[in-house]
């Protein structure tokens, strides 16, 4: 059974999200949760109503579980009111795994995260995605905000041949000419070079001068 935006309207703005969810169990949360705030609902329930009951399961489950893993026991709440309460409680995920280096790929469940909650403050997003910095965090929702996909061109290994060229070639014709040919950048071919210990050598005033590659 699906809903509509009459149906959001009215149990979103007298409810909540824990309204919607009773009245439409299969519907997915944070998607009515987005739609509502895309038409500019705004809930008459005041979302730190939590019970005792919630408060405790927190207590008892968020420092081991964090937001993910306690969403499953609390099915009203999504992963967002979670994070949120767990600020309020003072808690955190002692089991969040060290930080995720800044050139790991993102995911598809990371993403959709982020676009559940783009406005929320930098501290809230951390919390959900634990193990990523917040300069990556604060990165990729600025990418979503203007809604660029995260690209990295795959880098080519060099091959021999590769290699060969640059042995032959780079003393006399440089880095310029070579990232041409090999299509590559300049900046590469002249790491490469010094990798192999070739080095580029010009011709000032009848002296051959050798040029040392820097490495960065």
């Amino acid at each position: 059974m699906s809903w509509t935006d009459e149906d959001l309207k009215k149990l979103y703005v007298e409810g909540g999200l824990g309204a919607c969810r009773a009245a439409f169990p299969d519907a997915d949360p944070d998607q009515m949760s987005r739609r509502a705030r895309y038409l500019g609902f705004a809930s008459r329930r005041i979302d730190s109503q939590w019970t005792k009951a919630e408060d405790a399961l927190m207590l008892q489950h968020y420092e081991e579980l964090g937001a993910k893993g306690v969403k499953p026991k609390l099915p009203a709440r999504s992963i967002l009111a979670i994070t949120r309460r767990a600020g309020i409680l003072r808690l955190k995920n002692h089991a969040a795994p060290a930080t995720v280096p800044t050139f790991a790929p993102w995911t598809a469940e990371e993403t959709q995260i982020i676009e559940a909650a783009v406005e929320e403050p930098l501290a809230t997003l951390m919390g959900m995605l634990p193990g990523r910095s917040a300069k990556s965090v604060a990165a990729r929702r600025d990418e979503i905000r203007k809604g660029v996909k995260p690209t990295r061109p795959a880098r080519t290994p060099w091959s021999a041949a590769d290699d060969q060229v640059i042995r032959e070639c780079y003393p006399e014709s440089g880095p310029a000419v070579l990232a041409e040919r090999l299509g590559r950048s300049v900046l590469s071919i002249r790491k490469r070079a010094s990798d192999l210990k070739v080095h580029f050598t010009v011709v000032l005033r009848g002296r051959a001068k050798r040029v040392r590659t820097k490495r960065t």
